[in-house]
């Protein structure tokens, strides 16, 4: 027998390299068969002695992110990866202008400078925190690829604008665009991942929804029958309940009596209603579309087709492949090797191929942007 686990509820994620970061962090502190998932914002983990439920939700909430205690405690944040793309390709779109000649006023580097300064901002504020948390973890992932992109062509361009050599073009020392280019598109990729997850999520939350609310059940008191309606949860096997037309089977079930067209099809797929008469079993959440049945309860709760349904696309979520779990071996050498190489880049560039220290601090930077698949 599987030993139950338990279930912390997360927000605050903004990519798959929370997920991994969080698990790890779990992992770490004792929990060897954490896991945490990126859709459905939540942790898993099979209780022990080493950690009690309160020392796992404060290693949690120490990385930066929220545990909820119940639903209606999430609150939908203001800034949105929508809300912050927008606002950053507001900002970024001007600062790429510049390249245009008749836009004198954009090759002056301090409107560049003030152009830049609010994407930088979301910046940080979005890759920064995931960056921090992953090196604390002793696991630097993508973001850290990112954040020192985008950082070391901001302070690049710093030093252009306020210590620019003499005799030197501005031109080759400014790169706010390419700073505020490299959010934006990193940006516009992790929407299209969260669209993608929330198209993911919605089939759990479509047949959250399909769950009947009420039944009624058949009682025989005396002499007469008597229905009586009463919440999903009161339901136990061996019930009887009464379903007329156009309303939900509340449980799984064997029709004792009566014949109906049931619609199932958002269980089975069929593009019509199915005939059924008595013997016959039903699923709950199906819809009777005609006709009147009696059906005795043999799967409520947590034994029901529909909750095994919602469990196993859950758990979906949690399963790698092999190829997956290959690429976060991969990726726990990745990004330090990566940062060696840009490192051994500016170095080779500037001292055996002489190179100035722009031309060698941009190959740097290419290596560190070019190397980031999120890019």
């Amino acid at each position: 027998m599987k030993a139950k686990k338990n279930v912390i509820q997360i927000s605050g994620m903004d990519c798959h390299n929370c997920a991994e970061g969080i698990s790890r962090a779990l992992r770490k502190k004792g929990l060897d068969d954490a896991e945490v998932s990126f859709a459905s914002g939540e942790a898993v983990y099979t209780p022990n002695q080493k950690l009690t439920e309160e020392e796992i939700k404060n290693t949690i909430i120490d990385l930066g992110y929220t545990v909820i205690v119940k639903p209606t405690e999430i609150k939908k944040a203001f800034f949105t990866i929508e809300r912050k793309l927008i606002f950053s390709a507001i900002f970024t779109i001007p600062l790429l202008l510049h390249m245009v000649p008749i836009f004198h006023l954009l090759h002056q580097p301090i409107v560049q400078l003030v152009l830049s300064l609010p994407v930088i901002i979301i910046g940080t504020i979005h890759f920064g925190k995931s960056a921090i948390n992953s090196i604390r973890n002793f696991f630097p992932n993508m973001d850290v690829l990112i954040f020192t992109g985008f950082t070391a062509a901001f302070i690049y361009s710093l030093i252009g604008t306020f210590y620019l050599p003499q005799n030197e073009p501005a031109h080759n020392y400014l790169f706010y665009e390419t700073a505020a280019s490299i959010i934006s598109l990193v940006l516009l990729g992790n929407y299209i991942e969260h669209k993608a997850v929330k198209r993911a999520a919605s089939a759990v939350e479509s047949l959250n929804k399909i769950k009947p609310a009420r039944a009624r059940i058949v009682m025989q008191i005396g002499d007469k029958e008597k229905f009586i309606e009463t919440e999903i949860s009161n339901l136990k096997k061996g019930d009887v309940v009464i379903v007329n037309t156009g309303e939900q089977i509340p449980a799984d079930g064997e029709i004792l009596w009566g014949k109906a067209d049931v619609d199932q099809s958002m269980f089975t797929g069929e593009s019509s209603p199915v005939e059924m008469e008595e013997g016959k079993k039903v699923i709950g959440g199906s819809i009777i579309s005609n006709g009147n049945v009696r059906v005795k309860v043999s799967g409520v709760g947590e034994d029901s087709y529909l909750n095994h349904l919602i469990e196993m696309i859950r758990r979906a979520s949690f399963s790698k492949p092999a190829i997956q779990k290959l690429g976060d071996k991969v990726s726990a050498v990745f990004v330090p090797v990566v940062l060696l190489i840009s490192l051994f880049t500016f170095l080779g560039a500037h001292f055996i191929f002489a190179l100035d220290v722009f031309h060698s601090m941009m190959n740097a930077m290419a290596v560190l942007v070019i190397s980031c698949p999120c890019t």
